[in-house]
């Protein structure tokens, strides 16, 4: 039963982050997180990432990550490079101008945050919820 309630309350808790995001991403017709933002922001993290690495982590078919790579690498967003120690794995990182796209998303982002949790006054249920969840995942 717990774990039913744990479900339900990860899936609320997406709905709401998903919520918020809305009317960010200004270049894409969604209106909300693009794939490109989330394969900028999981490279970000961590410099360097594997097309395996980003399948796992945004959970994308194999073949959509290859395309969108490769869309990626012609607008210079990422690059693609070999690893050192193994020349069969291919690693993705940030152009320059990659993290501007990045970091110009994440302070529109910032400021439709502020402006909806403000409105609608949820700055603590977000608060709450976001604690709530890392209680969850890290059971």
């Amino acid at each position: 039963m717990e774990n039913l309630y744990n479900v339900k309350n990860i899936i609320n808790l997406c709905t709401s982050l998903q919520n918020l995001c809305e009317g960010f991403d200004e270049d894409s017709k969604s209106i909300l997180i693009s794939t490109k933002f989330k394969v900028l922001l999981a490279i970000n993290e961590k410099s360097t990432l594997s097309p395996s690495e980003l399948i796992y982590k945004l959970g994308l078919a194999k073949s959509n990550i290859a395309l969108l790579a490769k869309s990626m690498i012609k607008e210079g967003l990422i690059e693609s490079k070999k690893d050192t120690l193994d020349s069969r794995i291919v690693l993705y990182s940030l152009t320059n101008k990659g993290k501007e796209e990045l970091e110009n998303s994440l302070n529109v982002m910032s400021k439709n945050f502020t402006n909806q949790l403000a409105y609608k006054n949820k700055f603590k249920e977000i608060d709450k919820l976001v604690k709530e969840l890392n209680t969850i995942i890290n059971y």
